[in-house]
Formats: C-alpha cells, structure tokens, sequence
C-alpha cells in the first residue's frame, strides 16, 4: 500500500490538509492523536515518562501536563532526546498498526516532524504544506493565542522551511485561498491513486505463513511453563540423539540426559504436571467447547488427558528415580560435572559404550529415556492446549521494538512469537507482571549481537494461556 508522509512547520496548515483528504475517502492516521492516546493514565509510555522525569510532568488529575513537560524538554537536547527516545518507537509501531486496518486505497501519515526525525523508511512519498514563516508566526498566534516570542522559539527548534522543502516529493501551497487548497488536494488524490493502482497492487505471496516458512520463539510466563518447556527440550534433543548413530550424538545424548535428570529431581514436578493435566481437564470438561480447538479434537485431549493422569498416580516412583539406581548413568553423571572428566581413561567403559554400533548402544540407552516419557507426553499435550488456544495476530515493531501491556490478558501463560526464517534478527523478549516488549536484534555470520534492529519488523504474535 501506497503510504504518503504528510509533514509541515507549526502553523502551517497539516490538520485542514488532512481533512481533505479524509473527505475524499482516505484513511488518515495522525502521530499527535496517536501520542495523545500513549500517554493516557496506565499506559506504559506515561509510566516511562514519569520514571524519567518525575510526578512534576503530571497535573492534579494524575494526567500529562504538557506545559510542565514541554518546560522540562524545550531547551534541552538531552532531555528531549529521552521523550523522543521513549515516545517515536511506540508512535511507530502504533502507526504501523493501524495501517493494517487502512480500507482506503492509499494511506495518510501525517507527522509534523516526519523530515527532522528521518521516519523516512515508513514513507512512500513525502508531501509538504508549505507556508511563508511569517504566515506561520500570524496563524499560531492567533490559533493558540502564544506571543510572538514563543512561537519564533518553536520555529528555531524545527528544521528550516528549506530544509523541509528539499526533503518533499510534492508541496501544498497554503497561502492560497481554501478554493485553491482544496484543488491542489484533488490533483494530489488522483496522483496518489494511480500511483497506487500502476504500483502497488500486487498480488499477496502465496503460503506466506506456513509453518515451513516461519521459526516460533517461545516465552514462558509462568515458573511452571518455564519447566515444562525446558524439560520437552531436553527430551526431544535426547530423543534425537537416541536415533543417531555417530559416537558425537551418543556423546551428546549422555550431556542431555543428565540435564534431564538434575531438572527432573526438582520433588514437586510430578505434582505440577498433574496439577496442571487436572486444571486443563476440569476446564475442558466444565464448557465441552474450547476456542480455536475442534470438539474432535477436545473429546480426544479428554481422552489423553484422563490416560495419562491415570498412569502418573499409579506410578508412585519419583520422575528420575530410575537414573538414580543406574550405576553405569551415575558414574557418568558425576564424571561430566568434572570438564574434561569422561575421557577414555577416566571411563574406559564408557569408551566401550560410545564405539559400539548404533542398536546396541541405543539397547544400553533406550532404559534410560523411556521412563521419562509419560511425564513428557503429559507435558507436551498441557503445553499443546496452551499454545493452540489464541491464534497469533500480525504485529509490527517500529524500529525493531515492540512493548505491550499484560493487564487485559491476566490469564496468559505463554507469548508465541512468528517471524520469518529468512529474517536477519531475532526476538528477545522481556516479560515482566504488567507488560512485555520485544527487541528484534541483528545477526550476522560473525556476531550473533550486534545491536537493535533499526528496521519496522513485521512478526505475528499470540498470547497464549489456558
């Protein structure tokens, strides 16, 4: 879709530019009323604004006081640079939202500092409403009732007319009268429209979101999900290792079982897994319907659910006991907590093991992982319901960030994170009690960290919980 950045200095005449605009049809999505909605009472950019300037900036209400603000950051960059470091990101990504909702054929961006900020790359031309500096002076004076003074203050805080005009792919004449304004608006709509059809309408990609095509970063929110994820990892690389017959992934197979076994001594696991079977099985049980699930499949994870319940109250042995009273498994285990402690002749048996063929190690080994299996069959379908219950919905983070508050989705136990395997970066989340955020990194072949992303990443994103 065709975006057109619609800027101009204060006063000149933005908000009548995109009414008209706005009556020809066009969706308008302004970054002042975005910004105005950010810092709202319990939003987490007004909370960020607090933490880094004090309560001074709020007023008896306990709302924004922009005059106090704005005395705070007039004058100086720095301070300036942490509201703007606080705010652009979120106006951004909250911009970009809303331009997945747009019905018209093109979109309006209006941003009064859309040139000296260099939000460009969001920008598919830039349109200018231009405006002699006296006019601009008169009108602000009048429309705010400010003095000249103050006004002339706010002029040499923004780039320069020129500046701005250099910058511009067209420019809006607005010292016209409204007839002569309103037909320039016209003649730019109809660019603006061919531009979209000649350009723009392409068709969608095909099969661009199927799970070939994209990785899944997973990030637990509770102590219970982070186990029970941990402990499906190391089972199914275990498993893995099992099936291979090169000597490495028996190697590796023995390092993996013993972090099984040390997570899975944890006295209260098998309690939480069946706490959790028993809790998703009474809510399933209680509605018979579950969102985004088939009632087939709802019958069936009833079915598995009361199987494998049954199996983990009738064996009573702690999950792991049976490593405990290997003896070849415990020798191991406490030799790999040496570095370097399992060569050959430290464990001469264990180099015996390790060159034996593939059937009869895993013959050796197959005791060792299937004890563990009901437990994690019980913990991969607890943890299936979870992740099939909220579909992901598409997301973007202005320049590689994205934040979002917790407070409507108290019962979420998982953020599933979708992006594109041909991607350059990758999330890491930070998730705390009342919000979340996503920093989307660079990798490249040589560093795996080389800074945040500067680019508006389009990701899907589902917040899952049970």
């Amino acid at each position: 879709m065709l975006v057109v950045g619609l800027t101009g200095g204060i006063g000149s005449g933005k908000s009548t530019v995109a009414e008209l605009f706005a009556k020809r049809g066009i969706n308008v999505i302004d970054a002042d009323i975005v910004a105005r909605e950010l810092v709202e009472p319990g939003q987490a950019a007004l909370h960020d604004i607090i933490d880094t300037f004090g309560r001074q900036v709020l007023n008896a209400e306990g709302r924004l006081n922009r005059s106090a603000l704005r005395e705070i950051v007039f004058n100086d960059s720095s301070q300036r640079a942490k509201l703007e470091s606080i705010l652009h990101p979120r106006i951004r990504t909250a911009m970009l939202e809303q331009l997945e909702n747009v019905k018209s054929e093109y979109c309006l961006f209006v941003i009064p500092l859309l040139v000296d900020t260099g939000y460009w790359d969001m920008i598919d031309k830039i349109t200018v409403v231009d405006l002699e500096e006296h006019s601009q002076i008169e009108r602000v004076i009048a429309r705010d009732g400010v003095s000249r003074e103050q006004v002339a203050n706010i002029l040499d805080a923004q780039i320069s007319r020129e500046e701005r005009v250099a910058a511009a792919d067209y420019i809006i004449n607005n010292e016209q009268n409204s007839d002569t304004l309103d037909s320039q608006v016209e003649h730019l709509h109809q660019e603006f429209l061919n531009l979209t059809r000649q350009k723009y309408n392409t068709p969608a990609p095909q099969n661009a979101n199927t799970e070939e095509d994209r990785v899944i970063y997973e990030h637990p929110l509770t102590e219970r999900i982070r186990t029970f994820l941990r402990l499906e990892n190391l089972f199914n690389r275990a498993d893995y290792h099992l099936q291979q017959n090169s000597e490495w992934d028996a190697h590796a197979l023995v390092h993996t079982l013993v972090e099984l076994t040390n997570l899975a001594n944890r006295g209260d696991l098998k309690s939480e897994i069946i706490k959790e079977l028993e809790r998703q099985q009474s809510a399933i049980a209680r509605n018979r319907t579950t969102p985004h699930i088939e009632r087939s499949q709802v019958e069936k994870i009833l079915i598995d659910q009361q199987l494998l319940l049954k199996n983990l109250l009738e064996n009573r042995e702690q999950l792991g006991q049976h490593m405990k009273t290997d003896g070849f498994f415990s020798t191991l285990r406490q030799r790999l907590s040496i570095p370097g402690g399992a060569c050959e002749f430290d464990l001469p048996a264990y180099a015996h093991w390790l060159r034996l063929n593939g059937d009869q190690r895993r013959k050796i080994a197959e005791p060792w992982l299937t004890p563990f299996k009901t437990a994690i069959d019980a913990i991969s379908l607890c943890l299936n319901v979870i992740r099939q219950s909220t579909p992901a919905q598409a997301k973007i983070a202005g320049c590689g960030f994205f934040e979002e508050s917790l407070q409507s989705h108290q019962d979420t136990q998982l953020l599933r994170v979708f992006v594109p395997k041909t991607l350059s970066c990758y999330p890491a989340i930070s998730a705390g009690r009342h919000r979340f955020s996503i920093r989307f990194l660079q990798a490249t072949a040589t560093d795996l960290h080389s800074g945040q992303s500067d680019r508006d990443i389009r990701f899907q994103l589902a917040l899952c919980g049970f």
